[in-house]
């Protein structure tokens, strides 16, 4: 036989044993690329209106993104995928090969559908707010359609590039924006209320988060986006090794040298831009989520190929970086975020004040109050947010408010942590002679009342006013009542609520999403935040579905 008829009688056989089925599957690639890098732009500016609503759910302007490219790319691959198993060949040498669902080991579907539908059981079987926990499940499995969309996207290592290089583009927007946050400019602030509710601080610091509800989550997408600009840098700042290059259809990808060093420069700034943006957030786990990509990044580059433009590259990021923390934020204010968990140490003091004061109505007296600082924070009048003391009236007999604003007085100098001073404060009687009560209170301008921090101690004294009425008779029933201290949970009361929900719904949890609207009770707070979660995502997915979906997590990690 003749090598073309050998050849094209095995052509005939291989075509007989083939597929019917087989397409080409570049085309639902390309979809869930472009579905991919669509999200990446789209996810942080969810809105916080609905998009759409339907009786008992809705749909946010990400959550319409991702339906529509989940959509688009299951449609695709519904006309271009492969058979679901490789063909199999007879006898002793007969292929194992995995089998596949549009390129995705079923290793990890089959565990990633057994945590959906665990989900959806834990969802339906919440003893409350079934709706709040149907509405997140069928989030995260958006969430996970997206995951297995963005595995079936990258199938070669120029779509890892454009999928890193929409992260930066993405983390780079978020970035601007922080900053442009942290600046306070009105403008903006009313732009950004489209998606988030309010502005966060802690103590005199503000959180800048952009368009994101929570600085905590403006971080976290920052941290992603920084460490994929970061990974690409070295492969823009090179012109590749042997590896990269060895074929000619990977030499032809690259772009040209001058090209190139654009594109490193604008992520060299551009990584700048994230790492200024995460400071801005004053979230902690940002700086050590930089600190460990830039030690990954470049340790990797490092040991494959030496000491190269690359590994330099990652440490004039690591240098920018170390740069940007001091001019950012004030050492002390770093130093007090990363040595304590929250700000309720932060304002505390020691007062000592007369236990009777008198003066006739309407009438000014000069009280001196000496005062230790017990907290972390210095106490410094001539700061833009100033330090200062002052006071309260209130009734004798009970916890309502004469007046609330009392004349300010200001430190002479900056009292630090463990200093005490004297400051004579004046005191304004009410109008109405009387019995009342005087409690001082030291405040920070336009930021907060030490008085209303957790834990606060009242130092008050009996006052007695004299004299004639000079003003209007006092309206009990119109005068509030005393702020009560802020209730601020930390990592471990969390935590235990978290236990106690699992103690009483082991197997199914409480439904996804429902530990924010249940753990008052759980952690003996009379007015639980709806908005807290168990600062633990891993905590979070087990208590809102059980030991059940526990286990399914276990196996798809």
């Amino acid at each position: 036989m003749s090598p073309t008829v050998a050849a094209s009688d095995a052509a005939l056989r291989a075509s007989a044993h083939a597929p019917a089925a087989v397409r080409d599957p570049r085309t639902a690639s390309t979809v869930a690329l472009a579905g991919a890098m669509s999200v990446l732009l789209v996810a942080p500016f969810e809105a916080t209106k609905p998009l759409l609503a339907a009786p008992g759910q809705s749909l946010s302007t990400v959550e319409v993104v991702l339906l529509l490219a989940i959509s688009a790319w299951a449609l695709a691959l519904a006309a271009s995928r492969t058979r679901a198993r490789p063909p199999r060949q007879g006898g002793a040498g007969e292929s194992q090969g995995l089998s596949l669902w549009g390129g995705i080991d079923e290793r990890v579907l089959w565990p990633a559908v057994a945590f959906m539908v665990t989900l959806f059981a834990a969802a339906l079987a919440a003893p409350a707010y079934r709706g709040n926990a149907i509405h997140m499940a069928l989030r995260l499995a958006l969430a996970g359609g997206l995951a297995l969309l963005t595995v079936h996207a990258v199938r070669t290592s120029a779509h890892a590039r454009w999928l890193l290089l929409a992260a930066t583009v993405s983390g780079g927007l978020v970035a601007v924006l922080v900053m442009i946050d942290y600046t306070g400019w009105t403008p903006m602030q009313q732009w950004l209320r489209l998606f988030r509710v309010q502005a966060a601080s802690v103590g005199s610091q503000v959180r800048a988060s952009g368009p994101f509800q929570y600085p905590t989550i403006a971080s976290m997408f920052l941290e992603i986006c920084f460490a994929c600009g970061l990974a690409l840098l070295p492969w823009f700042v090179t012109p590749g090794d042997s590896r990269e290059t060895a074929s000619p259809e990977r030499a032809a990808t690259e772009p040209p040298t001058d090209r190139r060093r654009v594109i490193a420069a604008a992520l060299f700034c551009g990584l700048l831009a994230m790492a200024a943006a995460i400071v801005f957030t004053f979230t902690r786990a940002g700086l050590v989520s930089m600190a460990v990509a830039l030690a990954l990044i470049g340790g990797w580059r490092w040991h494959r190929l030496g000491l190269d433009a690359g590994v330099l590259a990652v440490v004039a990021v690591g240098v920018g970086v170390l740069a940007l923390l001091p001019l950012s934020r004030s050492a002390a204010a770093l130093r007090l975020r990363m040595s304590t968990e929250q700000q309720d140490n932060w304002y505390r003091a020691d007062l000592s004040a007369p236990p009777t004061v008198t003066l006739p109505a309407g009438s000014r007296l000069v009280v001196p109050i000496t005062l230790t600082n017990t907290g972390a924070v210095t106490w410094d009048s001539s700061a833009a947010q100033p330090f200062g003391v002052s006071s309260h009236w209130m009734l004798a007999d009970q916890d309502r408010l004469v007046s609330w604003e009392g004349l300010r007085a200001f430190f002479p100098a900056p009292v630090a942590p463990g200093e005490t001073v004297t400051v004579p404060v004046t005191l304004e009687a009410p109008l109405e002679p009387g019995t009342y009560r005087v409690v001082w209170d030291l405040f920070q301008e336009h930021v907060l009342w030490f008085s209303t921090e957790p834990n606060a101690e009242l130092t008050i004294s009996q006052a007695t006013v004299t004299g004639a009425a000079t003003g209007q008779r006092i309206d009990v029933d119109q005068l509030r009542a005393m702020p009560l201290p802020a209730t601020r949970p930390g990592r471990l009361l969390l935590w235990t609520a978290a236990a106690r929900m699992l103690a009483e719904q082991p197997w199914l949890g409480v439904g996804p999403d429902n530990f924010r609207l249940l753990y008052g009770p759980y952690a003996r707070l009379p007015r639980p935040d709806a908005r807290v979660h168990t600062n633990n995502m891993y905590l979070e997915l087990i208590v809102g579905g059980g030991f059940v979906l526990a286990a399914a997590l276990v196996w798809l990690l």
